[in-house]
C-alpha cells in the first residue's frame, strides 16, 4: 500500500518534471497548479497521462482535473483503490 507521503512525493516530482520547476522552489500539498504555477490545459493533459503511466491506472476524461497536489493524491487513492492496487 502506498502511503500519502509517498504519493505526495511522487506527484510533486511529476509536477516538477513536467513544469521544469527547480528543487529550490517549495511545493506543498496545497500548491495550486494554475494559480501558483501558471499551468494550462496542456499541463492537465500531460499530467493525467503521466499519472496513468506511473501508477498504471486509467483516469476518466470526465473527471475534473485536480487543482492541487493534495487533490491529486486524493484522486490517485480513489483510482488505485478502484484498480485494486491498495
Amino acid at each position: 500500500m502506498i502511503d500519502d507521503a509517498t504519493l505526495v512525493a511522487k506527484v510533486t516530482a511529476i509536477v516538477r518534471e513536467i513544469e521544469c520547476i527547480p528543487t529550490e522552489r517549495k511545493l506543498t500539498p496545497q500548491t495550486h497548479f494554475k494559480n501558483d504555477l501558471g499551468t494550462d490545459s496542456l499541463f492537465d493533459a500531460e499530467f493525467a497521462m503521466t499519472l496513468e503511466e506511473q501508477f498504471e491506472i486509467s483516469i476518466s476524461n470526465e473527471l475534473v482535473p485536480p487543482q492541487t497536489i493534495e487533490e491529486t493524491v486524493e484522486l490517485l487513492k480513489g483510482e488505485l483503490q478502484k484498480a485494486g492496487k491498495v
